[in-house]
């Protein structure tokens, strides 16, 4: 089993970006993948792993300005996604899919919409948009616990118990018990990892998240080009797929897909989330 190698590309305004890649020989396809902004690449190798076995090419990064040492930057959807965009003349495939995931999305979407040239299909999966006319977009009680962990290190343990617990619930039911288990201890094994770096982390995160939530994607939505499928699931309880669809409805060639048995965590926990994705990748 190949493992992702790491390396730095540098932005377009010179900022080495810190990216995890798997690159398949002759690849003809590449998936940028934008994680939620406050989780670095590890969370992504399993996927990475699935989609690289099967012929794809493979990119995930650490969004500018999250790391402890890094210099803190006001990071923008709109500047991410000229990362992503700049991952993906790197990866020099033939085709190339964005996929993002949690808040990850908006960038990954807002990357489509800037750069139609550049990506066949974005896949969104629980997106946390920042959309109008639906009251819960995101859970309030989830704002606050981001806000509260990144001005609080005491909050560190309920905040991460509550994760897990949510986590626990849904999608996990879905695969067998063993498996859930290994999941599991991998899951919070990489959890742990913003710790590690430190709350000035997720302070930034924290802000970043903000200017996710102020991005009105209302006024933009309509004009992405790009061909989009967007998946919500029925369990989570940190966006409601009530948003998902209604963006999803905005853009020109949006469809919405309903996982109803699978919760915010799916991403990570469902055995069967690679090869759906798979065959989105396949059919673009």
């Amino acid at each position: 089993m190949f493992e992702p190698v790491r390396t730095v590309i540098p932005a377009g305004d010179g900022f080495p970006l810190r990216v995890a890649q798997l690159p398949a020989e002759n690849a003809s396809k590449a998936v940028i993948l934008a994680n939620a902004n406050w989780l670095g690449p590890e969370f992504l190798y399993p996927l990475m792993r699935h989609l690289h076995a099967r012929g794809i090419s493979v990119y995930a990064f650490e969004t500018r300005g999250s790391g402890k040492d890094d210099p803190e930057l006001d990071a923008t959807p709109s500047l991410i996604a000229d990362d992503i965009a700049c991952i993906a003349r790197y990866a020099s495939a033939r085709q190339c899919v964005v996929l993002g995931y949690c808040s990850g999305c908006e960038s990954a979407l807002y990357a489509a919409y800037r750069y139609p040239e550049v990506f066949d299909l974005a896949i969104l999966m629980n997106g946390a948009f920042s959309t109008s006319d639906v009251p819960k977009t995101v859970s309030t009680k989830y704002l606050e616990k981001i806000m509260l962990t990144a001005s609080e290190s005491m909050a560190k343990a309920k905040f991460m118990n509550d994760v897990f617990q949510n986590s626990k619930s849904g999608s996990l039911t879905e695969v067998d018990a063993r498996d859930a288990g290994e999941k599991m201890a991998e899951l919070e094994s990489i959890l742990s990892e913003p710790y590690r770096k430190g709350p000035a982390m997720l302070h930034r995160f924290a802000k970043l998240f903000v200017s996710y939530l102020n991005n009105d994607i209302d006024a933009w939505a309509p004009e992405v080009a790009t061909e989009c499928v967007f998946v919500a699931s029925g369990k989570d309880q940190i966006v409601h797929p009530d948003a998902v669809k209604k963006v999803a409805g905005a853009v020109q060639r949006g469809r919405y897909v309903l996982r109803q048995a699978s919760d915010h965590y799916a991403l990570f926990l469902d055995a069967k989330i690679g090869d759906e994705i798979f065959d989105l990748v396949s059919a673009c």
